[in-house]
């Protein structure tokens, strides 16, 4: 099984693949696309196609991005517009591209999550804010919680009080906070899925129209040459399509991180 742990595995892997040789590309990606399976799939298909050997590890998007900033990774994967566009800034070096899209859900206890019905994502988030309903957050700089910090700016509030509680935590851990408490959490649709069989929460039906919930990935060969910008290269090529196919058909039955 592939390593699937935080920031200081992730550097230790990074020792461990600098003694192996330059050709081994340590790939460092959310936790939204590694907690369900689905990059480790696709990178074994590249590594069956290529010979080249891949090591990916979990992390949020501010801990994917240092771990680039550092070389301690050669090949991110992310999912935070704002802080990637910051990040190529300060590397004019690097290549990157969209490699595929999935979407932000809210879910929540069946009861409440049915007094949701029909509202915006801000209209949604004010009223549990309003009633004091408990709210995970995973308040760690992954993009997950940029988009949760989006839409409490577009429904004028600064998100404060007993009813918020802070995980510090990934996608797949804080989803289970959110379950154990009763909550409400903005999840990733593809780690939603996963995990669904095994809680209580449901999705909200709101009215929303993909733009504000939308959720891209976008990869980064921080080096912008050698192994790391082939396997981009693969990635976004027909190759690294199907291979993305494939393992949301293997995991999902249909396609949730669209190409």
């Amino acid at each position: 099984m592939r390593h699937r742990a935080g920031l200081v595995l992730a550097l230790a892997i990074t020792v461990t693949a600098a003694a192996c040789g330059g050709d081994r590309v340590v790939v460092a990606a959310g936790t939204t696309v590694v907690d369900g399976g689905l990059l480790d799939a696709v990178v074994e298909r590249y590594e069956a196609a290529t010979g080249t050997p891949v090591a990916v590890t979990g992390a949020a998007t501010r801990e994917v991005l240092a771990l680039g900033e550092r070389g301690g990774a050669d090949f991110l994967v992310t999912h935070a517009p704002a802080q990637e566009a910051e990040f190529l800034v300060r590397h004019p070096e690097a290549v990157s591209s969209r490699v595929f899209a999935s979407r932000f859900l809210l879910v929540g206890p069946p009861e409440r999550a049915a007094g949701l019905v029909g509202l915006d994502p801000p209209g949604a988030f004010a009223t549990i804010a309003e009633r004091g309903w408990t709210f995970v957050t995973r308040a760690d700089g992954s993009g997950t919680h940029d988009k949760e910090l989006e839409i409490w700016a577009l429904a004028g509030i600064e998100p404060a009080g007993s009813w918020l509680l802070s995980t510090g935590q990934g996608m797949g851990l804080s989803l289970q906070v959110a379950d154990q408490r009763s909550g409400f959490i903005l999840v990733e649709e593809g780690t939603f899925l996963v995990a669904q069989p095994t809680v209580s929460l449901v999705p909200v039906e709101w009215a929303d129209d993909g733009a504000l919930t939308a959720n891209p990935y976008t990869a980064i060969a921080p080096s912008g040459d050698g192994a790391a910008a082939d396997l981009l290269a693969w990635m976004t090529g027909p190759e690294g399509v199907a291979a993305i196919t494939a393992a949301n058909v293997a995991a999902y039955g249909r396609l949730v991180y669209v190409p």
